[in-house]
């Protein structure tokens, strides 16, 4: 029996995920502890909770709460209080190994204890941070979050490879031994029969950010509009920022879209499931993605992705068998590739049919686990070192 510890973003209610890192830990957690081989403690920081709290969970593991000062930001309590609490909880319970998940301050703490410690990248934050602005805040909040990840690139000596696309882009600062393993996804989303008529129902499913290009998305979904009245953009996912949802609805209505576009908000995971149940397909115009969840798990339903070649999504897509790959910014081939699943079913139907099975072979949470296990054995064995 393996003690491990897994740190990182997890669900208050596992009814209601935000993000796809707390679908992978939450998923990755309940896989491991069903192989019967590992004892598992997950440790998150969270603002909405007062004090620590440890729970036994239903799934076989134990959770640990850890308040994150709610008058702090992320940027400023990650760094201090957050990563010296963090640090004395991971040195607490004494495990054989720390799996931490991103490259910010779980990692960082991990690998402060000096512990056996494997991180799983989840982003690249020198792409994102690109993208946060040019305000002060913006450039403070990069220069941080880059320093934190070339900090924990330089010191992990393991590393777990969600896309290969990460490879390519953490070369220049790690020499880790790497484990290509890709993220799982929840059972309920195979079990979903994707085989929807063309209702015209599209689906956007993420964080509202600049990030993920829907501005580009709104411009070319007037084109679809006019090629197939009766479409639906449903958009799902939380806003951190209320001005920039504000300027989406704005832009929406702007061009025509009110009865065109429903902003769904921060979803439940049945209302999720429903959703990528019902659709037609699945679109992400984003601007950088290394190994979306919401990809994974529209494939994992069987249903198509029209999807932006960026990042790690290329290594998901296979152009033309289980959705489009289109340029970035290109909003008349985003609209043209949409319009085109909407209108031909059979085409929809045989891209669905191969989305699932490739899914199945690569995203099942029973093979993540394993896939998972079988690293941590190998980073205790001392092999790779």
């Amino acid at each position: 029996m393996i003690r491990v510890v897994m740190a990182g973003d997890y669900p208050l209610d596992p009814r209601r995920i935000r993000g796809g890192i707390e679908a992978v830990t939450y998923q990755l957690a309940k896989g491991l502890a069903q192989t019967g081989e590992v004892e598992l403690h997950v440790v998150t920081r969270r603002k909405d909770v007062t004090r620590y709290r440890q729970e036994t969970t239903g799934d076989g593991y134990t959770m640990h709460f850890l308040p994150s000062p709610r008058r702090l930001s992320n940027l400023l309590s990650g760094p201090t209080v957050d990563r010296l609490n963090l640090r004395r909880t991971f040195r607490s319970l004494a495990p054989d190994l720390i799996h931490a998940h991103g490259q910010e301050w779980y990692a960082y703490a991990a690998l402060e204890t000096g512990l056996p410690t494997v991180v799983t990248v989840h982003g690249i934050l020198h792409r994102e941070t690109e993208l946060l602005g040019h305000s002060l805040a913006g450039r403070v909040r990069g220069l941080l979050y880059n320093y934190s990840e070339e900090s924990v690139l330089r010191r992990a000596r393991h590393v777990i490879l969600i896309s290969p696309y990460v490879a390519e882009m953490i070369r220049p600062w790690s020499h880790a031994q790497t484990y290509a393993i890709d993220n799982p996804v929840d059972e309920r989303f195979f079990a979903l029969d994707g085989t929807a008529e063309g209702n015209g129902n599209v689906l956007f499913v993420g964080n509202l950010s600049p990030r993920k290009g829907l501005p580009n998305l709104l411009a070319a979904f007037v084109a679809v509009t006019s090629a197939r009245p009766d479409a639906l953009l449903t958009i799902a996912g939380r806003a951190r920022d209320g001005a920039f949802l504000a300027g989406l609805k704005a832009k929406a209505h702007a061009l025509g879209l009110d009865r065109g576009v429903d902003f769904a908000g921060h979803v439940s995971e049945e209302h999720l499931l429903e959703l990528y149940r019902t659709c037609t397909l699945l679109v992400l115009p984003s601007l950088e993605e290394t190994s979306p969840v919401a990809v994974a798990q529209a494939l994992a339903a069987g249903k198509p992705v029209v999807a932006t070649r960026v990042g790690g999504v290329p290594y998901m897509l296979r152009d033309g068998k289980t959705g489009f790959l289109v340029a970035q910014g290109d909003t008349e081939a985003l609209a043209l590739s949409i319009v085109r699943l909407l209108k031909d079913d059979d085409l929809r139907r045989a891209m669905g049919q191969e989305a699932k099975l490739e899914a199945r072979q690569r995203f099942s949470l029973a093979n993540v686990a394993h896939k998972t296990l079988a690293a941590y054995r190998s980073m205790l064995a001392g092999r790779g070192e």
